[in-house]
């Protein structure tokens, strides 16, 4: 957003953000196979906004979405047991405060 790498194209209240890519990003990719890249790599992602954290891990668990926040520590562990195939990712980054989106206050929607 702004001059990220992302544009949010729709916003459906308690319910979804779609972002597109931003054809006119700045960053390329600093490291690896793929270093000098333009970013971002995908063109589209679509955030799904799922209060319910049953509904949450159910849809995980059937592959409805690709990747969820927050999650408990023990609903990770029941998950860890319970949902074959999913890959999972540790990392201190956000420390469980789930995905910000910063967007423009100073104009109404």
């Amino acid at each position: 957003m702004g001059t990220g790498p992302f544009i949010v194209t729709d916003f459906v209240t308690d319910s979804s953000v779609t972002a597109v890519k931003n054809n006119k990003y700045w960053m390329k990719n600093p490291v690896g196979p793929g270093k000098g890249d333009q970013l971002p790599y995908v063109e589209r992602v679509k955030v799904m906004i799922v209060p319910d954290a049953s509904t949450r891990y159910a849809a995980l668990r059937t592959g409805k979405v690709d990747h969820i926040v927050p999650i408990s520590y023990d609903d990770a562990n029941e998950l860890r047991k319970s949902a074959k195939g999913i890959v999972e990712i540790k990392s201190t980054h956000w420390q469980g405060r789930g995905t910000p989106y910063f967007m423009r206050t100073d104009k109404p929607p």
